[in-house]
């Protein structure tokens, strides 16, 4: 309704919009994969670590869901991860990217030169 949505692939609000696309035509399939979890056709389980991928695998090779399928469930799942990682951010916030122009502008000042007590 007269948003703007840029055409580069790292555009926020497109990338944002990219993932509720295929989140909604992911539905079905999700579906599909957990009715056969739940009635034991596939094992839902998966390792630590591991992603969608091994989750689609499974679907898969069970007959549950076709290649094409996994394909967009794998797919969404990636473009759902951009999305969270635009708030992905250095441990220091981005400070140390600031630093050479903190150093630009500060005045260069001589360290003081201490006497030694007599």
């Amino acid at each position: 309704a007269g948003m703007y949505i840029g055409t580069g692939e790292d555009d926020p609000v497109r990338l944002i919009e990219r993932a509720l696309d295929a989140t909604v035509a992911t539905e079905p399939v999700e579906a599909k994969l957990k009715l056969a979890n739940r009635e034991k056709r596939i094992d839902g389980v998966v390792p630590p670590g591991s992603g969608i991928e091994v989750l689609a695998m499974r679907g898969v090779e069970g007959g549950v869901i076709d290649a094409a399928e996994a394909r967009v469930l794998i797919s969404q799942r990636e473009l759902v991860a951009r999305v969270i990682k635009v708030d992905d951010f250095d441990r220091d916030l981005g400070a140390t990217l600031l630093q050479p122009a903190i150093d630009a502008v500060r005045p260069h000042v001589e360290p003081v030169k201490r006497r030694e007590a007599a």
